[in-house]
């Protein structure tokens, strides 16, 4: 069973081929221009899988998490409860479905902006 495409830019199911690799991304905390206006962190996250791999994954996450979300999950129905967790570590963790498919970069906008100004500053 595929992903649904409602919203997603991709316009039908994604397929993994012998040569290809398909690779979901997303960001959260993202504020534009007003970089430190909005949320203090960066976000940005990927996993490479295609939509016949993921509808199972995903079928399994939302019956274990006790999650009925549509059409995308979202890591804050996760971050504050233990039991949805430990779900997405078993998901994430050895032998886990997606274990070796992900990759999450977290950036402090406060630290990299303070670190980037200071480095601006010091050449001039």
């Amino acid at each position: 069973m595929p992903l649904p495409a409602t919203g997603c830019s991709h316009p039908a199911p994604t397929t993994d081929t012998d040569t290809e690799r398909w690779v979901a991304s997303d960001e959260s905390g993202w504020d534009g221009e007003q970089l430190l206006n909005g949320s203090r962190y960066l976000v940005y996250a990927s996993v490479a899988i295609d939509d016949a791999q993921a509808a199972p994954v995903v079928m399994q996450l939302r019956e274990k998490a006790g999650t009925r979300q549509a059409p995308e999950l979202k890591f804050r129905q996760f971050k504050d409860r233990p039991l949805r967790r430990a779900v997405l570590r078993e998901l994430w963790g050895t032998g886990g479905a997606l274990n070796g498919r992900c990759s999450v970069y977290l950036v402090d906008k406060e630290f990299a902006v303070t670190v980037r100004s200071s480095t601006c500053f010091s050449r001039n």
